[in-house]
């Protein structure tokens, strides 16, 4: 029997960095997708193929959870699937207590969706949340305990928030998590981990009807991790800076998720552009590129023709969203970033979150 697992990648419309504060972001769910599926092995090694290479990485489990790589793994091989490999380490350290045979496995996983075409770049769409998302479903399903470990999507985001934060270095805020777990747009809210199944902090809501987002890809790859690194190296010497920042990033994304929910679109508009206006503050004080050259040159462009403008996830690069309440400033928009040589990008939103196939 193969399992098959479908799980969607994200867009972060506004709260980045505040959400880290306790307050609530909005997150959508877009329809680029990581792919899994899983099926006994054929021998008594498992074994993983992925796009990122035209080798598999074959590996044993020892009694204590540890992946084993043949002696005959490249190290090249073995750095492309490390991620792959240590959340399904952790996957099985944490399903292990329940007393299941594990058995041997072929595991087929495809991140081509969150690449850009040409250049296969990473386009910042939260692949390794989608993946996360995607190894857990398709591990546990295989061992034939979904029913134990994830019986609902609460479940399964509380499980997947814990294995994706420990392999980021305890960093994020789990907001990815969601949009690949739940599907939809959601207002989040980082204490839906600490509340478990009390949480009311992931709330569906629709798109205003008269708001148009556009996401435009920056052509260059930035790191979240490292980003949110010397976000903490920062606060660490620049205290009262840092908090000043995530003072009027917190207040703008309360309000902003408000007028989304009342489908206020004029004063959501006006809350991205004061958001943005925060974000290029404070990455001129501190140094740390979070309005990068291209990020500002991208909301440049879209500022002057109409529209407003903002970084979805950490910034440095990645993907930018242009927002405005009509379709003539959408193809203006489109027509002017084209022209300067910006790719904007057709993604929908997937309003089912993770799915499942056996």
């Amino acid at each position: 029997m193969t399992i098959k697992v479908k799980v969607p990648g994200k867009l972060i419309i506004l709260g980045e960095y505040a959400v880290l504060e306790g307050v609530d972001a909005l997150v959508a769910s877009i329809d680029r997708f990581v792919t899994a599926s899983i099926s006994t092995s054929e021998n008594d090694y498992y074994r993983i193929s992925s796009n990122l290479s035209s080798d598999p990485v074959t590996f044993m489990i020892n009694d204590s959870g540890k992946i084993i790589p043949k002696e005959d793994q490249s190290d090249q091989l073995l750095s492309i699937m490390h991620f792959a490999v240590s959340i399904i380490e952790q996957i099985y350290y944490r399903i292990s207590g329940y007393k299941v045979e594990f058995k041997p496995f072929h595991l087929q996983i495809d991140t081509s969706q969150f690449y850009q075409e040409t250049n296969k770049n990473k386009l910042g769409l939260g692949s390794s949340a989608a993946l996360t998302v995607a190894l857990i479903v398709a591990l546990v399903y295989y061992s034939k305990i979904e029913k134990k470990i994830i019986s609902d999507n609460i479940d399964l985001f509380l499980f997947a928030c814990d294995v994706h934060f420990k392999a980021q270095g305890n960093k994020g805020s789990g907001i990815d998590i969601a949009a690949s777990v739940f599907g939809g747009v959601n207002q989040y809210n980082i204490k839906s981990i600490e509340e478990g199944k009390k949480t009311e902090k992931i709330v569906p809501r629709s798109i205003p009807e008269n708001l148009f987002i556009l996401p435009v890809w920056s052509g260059v790859s930035a790191s979240t991790r490292n980003l949110l690194s010397q976000i903490e190296q920062y606060r660490a010497h620049h205290e009262k800076e840092y908090q000043a920042m995530m003072s009027r990033l917190s207040v703008l994304a309360e309000s902003g998720c408000m007028s989304y929910a009342e489908k206020n679109c004029s004063d959501f508009l006006d809350i991205v552009a004061d958001y943005y206006k925060v974000l290029h503050d404070f990455s001129r004080k501190s140094q740390i590129g979070i309005i990068s050259e291209v990020h500002r040159q991208i909301a440049e462009i879209v500022f002057t023709n109409g529209g407003v403008y903002k970084p979805s996830g950490a910034g440095g690069g990645d993907i930018g969203l242009a927002f405005c309440d009509s379709t003539s400033i959408i193809d203006k928009l489109k027509k002017e970033l084209n022209k300067q040589n910006f790719k904007t990008l057709l993604l929908g939103i997937s309003h089912q979150g993770v799915d499942v196939n056996k």
